[in-house]
């Protein structure tokens, strides 16, 4: 007989202290940068330097910055707001990750500057492991995702 495929109510999950735990970090990272794409907001719309529609980079820098800072602060407080929604809220976070991706593809490709601050090339600079924290960024955005579903598939099966 064929196996299953897994799905999310069937697999096992982190409980949710460690779940909420697990998100702390990634609601950090949100908030200081949301806070940072208006602090900063040259800084923050300047790394989409040479990419089109370049009268509308303020304005895409200021809503995203926006949109961290509202999911992340809900993601900080994703116990007191449900399974469901904490499942929704970290895929809007993985989408808008996804979404903020070209600028930082941008931002390697044309060698721009954050600020004042140029990265820096090879498998150990500065571009490879930004690359890489976003895309374990994206990994636990994903993980909580599901685990936060199958919880609250989980729970709607026991009322």
């Amino acid at each position: 007989a064929p196996t299953p495929v897994p799905t999310p109510s069937s697999m096992a999950t982190l409980g949710p202290l460690s779940l909420w735990l697990l998100g702390l970090p990634a609601a950090t990272l949100f908030l200081v940068a949301g806070i940072g794409h208006f602090r900063e907001a040259p800084k923050f719309y300047g790394i989409m330097k040479g990419m089109p529609l370049e009268r509308w980079h303020p304005a895409a820098n200021y809503i995203t910055g926006a949109a961290e800072l509202w999911l992340g602060a809900e993601l900080a407080i994703a116990p007191l707001l449900g399974a469901h929604h904490a499942s929704q809220i970290a895929r809007a976070l993985f989408w808008l990750v996804l979404l903020m991706s070209p600028a930082n593809f941008n931002m390697w490709y044309n060698d721009v500057p954050f600020g004042d601050q140029r990265l820096t090339y090879g498998w150990t600079g500065t571009h490879a492991r930004r690359c890489a924290l976003q895309v374990l960024l994206l990994a636990v955005l994903h993980f909580l995702r599901i685990s936060y579903a199958a919880a609250s598939s989980a729970s709607s099966k026991g009322d």
